[in-house]
């Protein structure tokens, strides 16, 4: 049986996925319908080391600022392992911690009522963070920034 090769990470990339992961945890908090609604998002060392270090720490250091390797990445675990609220999470620590003048971030989701519940708990998200909710502003089809 062959081993998969060992992730690399650069130290740029561990702080700035680090980084992320502290403003998760202070801002973001779950939006399911579970007992762990309104507490903070900590990451479980599960989805750390699978999900979130792969996405945001991969990449490389171009020109004195760290370039993330994947834009994009497919989430693939079983039903009710959270992963509508760590892409959630993801998206909305991306689009914080790396603002874009008229930039546009999504999730896609397998059908339109999965779509609604994605933005639902975007909303849900940003209502239970008082910062993030002064600098959301939701609408009918998706969330704007209000700088």
């Amino acid at each position: 049986m062959r081993r998969s090769r060992k992730k690399r990470y650069t130290n740029a990339g561990l702080q700035r996925a680090d980084l992320y992961e502290f403003f998760c945890m202070q801002h973001i908090h779950h939006a399911g319908n579970d007992e762990f609604y309104a507490k903070p998002f900590d990451l479980e060392p599960w989805q750390r080391e699978h999900i979130w270090r792969p996405i945001l720490a991969t990449g490389k250091v171009v020109n004195g600022a760290f370039r993330r390797s994947y834009r994009r990445a497919v989430i693939c675990v079983p039903r009710d392992y959270g992963k509508s609220e760590i892409a959630c999470a993801m998206l909305f620590t991306v689009a914080n911690m790396e603002p874009v003048y008229n930039g546009q971030y999504g999730l896609i989701a397998s059908s339109e009522p999965q779509a609604k519940k994605l933005l639902k708990k975007l909303k849900t998200m940003c209502a239970l963070d008082p910062e993030l909710n002064a600098l959301w502003e939701p609408l009918k089809g998706g969330m704007q920034n209000r700088e």
